[in-house]
Protein backbone atom coordinates (compact mmCIF):
# COMPACT_ATOMS: atom_id res chain seq x y z
CA UNK A 1 0.00 0.00 0.00
CA UNK A 2 1.58 3.33 -0.83
CA UNK A 3 2.13 5.50 2.12
CA UNK A 4 0.71 9.16 2.41
CA UNK A 5 3.88 10.36 4.23
CA UNK A 6 7.04 11.07 2.83
CA UNK A 7 9.61 8.77 2.97
CA UNK A 8 12.88 10.23 4.79
CA UNK A 9 15.48 8.16 7.01
CA UNK A 10 14.33 11.27 9.63
CA UNK A 11 10.65 10.78 9.13
CA UNK A 12 8.79 8.34 11.63
CA UNK A 13 6.62 5.84 10.10
CA UNK A 14 3.26 6.67 9.86
CA UNK A 15 1.52 4.58 12.49
CA UNK A 16 3.50 6.22 14.79
CA UNK A 17 3.45 9.90 13.67
CA UNK A 18 -0.27 9.53 13.67
CA UNK A 19 -0.25 8.22 17.08
CA UNK A 20 2.15 11.23 18.53
CA UNK A 21 0.08 13.69 16.63
CA UNK A 22 -3.42 12.64 17.53
CA UNK A 23 -1.91 12.19 21.09
CA UNK A 24 -0.43 15.87 21.69
CA UNK A 25 -3.75 17.17 20.52
CA UNK A 26 -5.88 14.95 23.08
CA UNK A 27 -3.25 16.62 25.67
CA UNK A 28 -4.12 20.18 24.34
CA UNK A 29 -7.85 19.30 24.62
CA UNK A 30 -7.40 17.93 28.12
CA UNK A 31 -5.33 20.85 29.25
CA UNK A 32 -8.40 22.91 28.28
CA UNK A 33 -7.22 24.20 24.90
CA UNK A 34 -11.21 24.85 23.17
CA UNK A 35 -11.50 22.71 20.19
CA UNK A 36 -11.03 25.37 17.56
CA UNK A 37 -7.98 26.18 18.86
CA UNK A 38 -6.53 22.90 18.92
CA UNK A 39 -7.41 22.42 15.03
CA UNK A 40 -5.75 25.17 14.04
CA UNK A 41 -2.79 24.69 16.40
CA UNK A 42 -2.46 21.14 15.15
CA UNK A 43 -2.24 21.96 11.49
CA UNK A 44 0.78 24.60 12.37
CA UNK A 45 2.95 21.40 13.34
CA UNK A 46 2.80 20.46 9.27
CA UNK A 47 5.15 21.60 6.87
CA UNK A 48 3.21 24.51 4.79
CA UNK A 49 3.90 21.71 1.93
CA UNK A 50 1.64 19.00 3.58
CA UNK A 51 -1.90 19.42 2.75
CA UNK A 52 -3.20 18.71 5.93
CA UNK A 53 -6.72 17.82 7.53
CA UNK A 54 -8.18 17.75 11.34
CA UNK A 55 -11.84 17.02 12.55
CA UNK A 56 -12.00 17.09 16.51
CA UNK A 57 -14.95 15.71 18.29
CA UNK A 58 -15.10 16.28 21.46
CA UNK A 59 -18.62 15.25 23.95
CA UNK A 60 -19.79 18.78 23.46
CA UNK A 61 -17.50 20.27 20.51
CA UNK A 62 -16.84 19.74 17.02
CA UNK A 63 -13.96 21.73 15.21
CA UNK A 64 -12.07 20.75 12.23
CA UNK A 65 -9.41 23.19 9.86
CA UNK A 66 -7.85 22.21 6.71
CA UNK A 67 -5.24 23.36 5.00
CA UNK A 68 -6.51 22.75 1.04
CA UNK A 69 -10.20 22.60 2.21
CA UNK A 70 -11.77 19.00 3.27
CA UNK A 71 -15.41 17.97 2.88
CA UNK A 72 -16.70 17.39 6.26
CA UNK A 73 -20.36 17.09 7.82
CA UNK A 74 -21.60 16.38 11.18
CA UNK A 75 -25.02 16.13 12.97
CA UNK A 76 -26.54 19.43 14.64
CA UNK A 77 -29.68 17.80 15.85
CA UNK A 78 -30.17 14.05 17.12
CA UNK A 79 -33.53 12.50 17.55
CA UNK A 80 -33.50 9.48 20.19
Amino acid sequence: MPSLYPKSDNFPKPDCFAFDFAKEVYTWLENSMNPDEAAHKAITLFDQRVDIGLIILTRNEFASNARNGMPWSHITERKV
